[in-house]
């Protein structure tokens, strides 16, 4: 547990500070239309997701200097760290949440809301056992990875 702990605590922190960003965009999505939107905002979910990618790579260099500085009784845990930092990747994409609110599409965010925390719990559920830590970090990433599809896909299929 202090290994998984260790692993996580991080890009947890690092994720806490980028999610200021969805929300201060939250007023220019609300003024805009979905055609608008379907133009301007994929280009810009790739620029952040670039960012985030040069960021996610420095840490990924990074990791095992900073564990070794900080952290040198939980070495263990850089493997792991690393590869949750990945999850980072698809932060992103909560700029499309942020057009479902301001779109008022009730519907899909309960989706997301509701399904997206019991895909993580079967994920995590099916996946512990077998692969231990690892499992975990898979979980959350294929998590990531379904939430953002979904997200996506509705985003494009959506009229306004």
């Amino acid at each position: 547990l202090a290994i998984y702990s260790f692993a996580t605590i991080p890009i947890t922190q690092m994720q806490s500070f980028f999610k200021l960003i969805p929300v201060l965009a939250f007023p220019k999505i609300a003024n805009q239309n979905s055609e608008q939107l379907k133009k301007t905002l994929p280009g810009k979910i790739f620029k952040f997701t670039l960012i985030i990618g040069a960021i996610v790579l420095v840490y990924i260099i990074s990791a095992p200097f900073l564990f070794k500085l900080f952290f040198p009784k939980y070495i263990d845990s850089v493997i792991y760290s690393q590869l949750f930092s990945l999850t980072m990747l698809f932060f992103p994409t909560r700029m499309i949440t942020q057009v479902l609110v301001a779109q008022s599409q009730k519907r899909s965010l309960y989706l997301v809301q509701v399904a997206g925390p019991f895909i993580r719990i079967i994920l995590m559920t099916a996946l512990l056992p077998f692969f231990g830590i690892f499992g975990l970090i898979s979980a959350n990433l294929f998590y990531h990875i379904v939430i953002t599809i979904y997200m996506y896909t509705y985003f494009l299929k959506t009229k306004e």
